[in-house]
């Protein structure tokens, strides 16, 4: 029982830092673009959109499917169409053949979301919620990190192709795995009546809150991040200080989450929400009226460290509250879009308002969504099953599976 667990904990951990990597690599797989494809920013920007828009869209069929087919066998279909989608990807990309790449990309975001889909819900089944998005967050951050370090000599090598290629290989060795995915959503109806739901309504509203403070809190993010090279320029860095200093707050993503990870209690959720706002709000402040390198190279530092940490935090109350799954599929839908809206709204601010305006704006969102965090956290795991109870749905479905 306990090692089905253990291996159910790590098949979420290594898959969820190989599925965003795209994304996490970004920056140097748009530059790749560029000099070896000679493509346009809005070619490249359309490479990149295909996948966050269709990835989402998962976290929708899965109401229609997650309580009639095994998670397992979708989960190993799912892996099977993302690696062979990504070679194909690859090959076409060799080949310049961009309008196939976009209709390959398809099926193979679909594939990518159904598994992160799997991972994100599967974490109801720890009691630790917290502790595991920290640990999935840091994952994801060591995962982009070395990628910044490996990947540009293998662009001059093998070309453009080699992340998909890495994400196929990945997840193909990952397949064994899967089969320790749960047969029945987390939450489902098989939990024992003797794990009864309290809260009803209320639960439900502030799981509802909770998402939409994850929401507001990715469109502050996603706009600063996004355009952390201005704020540092607006500050008096050279551009060679900017590369070296967006490196260095990359990096830093780790401490943020493997902090997280260590942190993570339900006890001190309140204050730990507090702490990390609280030095989210003064990162903003930095990079807005610092008029110095220092300043604004210690702001983003600031603003990196507590974005990272905050994420597991917000994540882990949504799963508590979810008790049927909505949520957290919901959540995974939005993940991507609340990004991508932050930075077009952060561009258009820029543009005819001024960096003062945008970065006020975002501070008003994270004020926001602070609020929002901090109501809903005295309420987060009041309407999730007992541990008794988790641990017997768990242990059934193991006796069931022959693990």
């Amino acid at each position: 029982m306990s090692r089905s667990i253990d291996m159910l904990r790590l098949t979420v951990i290594v898959t969820s830092c190989i599925i965003p990597a795209l994304f996490l690599w970004a920056p140097m797989l748009a530059q790749a673009f560029q000099t070896q494809l000679h493509l346009s920013p809005g070619t490249i920007g359309r490479l990149f959109s295909i996948d966050m828009l269709i990835s989402p869209l998962p976290g929708l069929l899965m109401f229609l499917w997650q309580k009639h087919i095994g998670w397992r066998h979708v989960a190993t279909l799912c892996a099977v169409i993302f690696a062979g989608g990504s070679i194909l990807s690859a090959v076409l990309l060799g080949h310049g053949l961009i309008n196939w790449f976009y209709l390959c990309r398809i099926p193979t975001a679909m594939a990518s979301g159904t598994l992160y889909v799997m991972c994100n819900r599967s974490v109801a089944r720890f009691d630790d919620p917290d502790r595991l998005f920290g640990v999935m967050l840091t994952s994801q951050v060591v995962v982009a990190t070395l990628g910044l370090l490996v990947l540009p000599s293998l662009f001059a090598r093998f070309g453009v192709g080699v992340p998909y290629v890495v994400q196929a290989l990945w997840v193909l060795a990952l397949v064994p795995l899967y089969r320790y995915f749960p047969d029945a959503p987390p939450h489902a109806a098989s939990v024992p009546a003797t794990a009864s739901v309290t809260g009803g309504t209320g639960i439900m509203l502030a799981g509802i809150m909770s998402v939409g403070a994850l929401f507001i809190f990715n469109i502050a993010t996603g706009a600063v991040w996004t355009f952390a090279s201005v704020f540092l320029q607006a500050g008096g860095m050279t551009s060679a200080g900017i590369d070296h200093m967006l490196a260095l707050v990359g990096m830093m993503g780790i401490v943020g989450s493997g902090s997280a990870a260590l942190a993570a209690s339900g006890k001190r959720r309140m204050a730990l929400l507090l702490g990390g706002y609280a030095l989210l709000l003064l990162s903003l402040f930095g990079l807005g009226w610092g008029h110095s390198p220092a300043v604004a190279a210690g702001a983003l530092v600031a603003f990196k460290l507590s974005w990272t940490f905050l994420l597991p935090f917000m994540l882990g109350s949504i799963t508590l509250l979810d008790t049927s799954g909505v949520l957290m599929n919901v959540t995974t839908m939005t993940l991507g879009v609340s990004l991508g809206l932050g930075a077009v709204v952060a561009g258009w601010l820029l543009d005819h308002a001024g960096q003062a305006v945008m970065l006020t704006g975002m501070a008003a969102c994270s004020l926001v969504a602070a609020t929002a965090s901090v109501i809903v956290a005295g309420r987060a795991g009041q309407g999730r099953p007992s541990r008794a109870a988790r641990h017997q749905v768990a242990e059934a479905e193991a006796s069931c599976s022959g693990l």
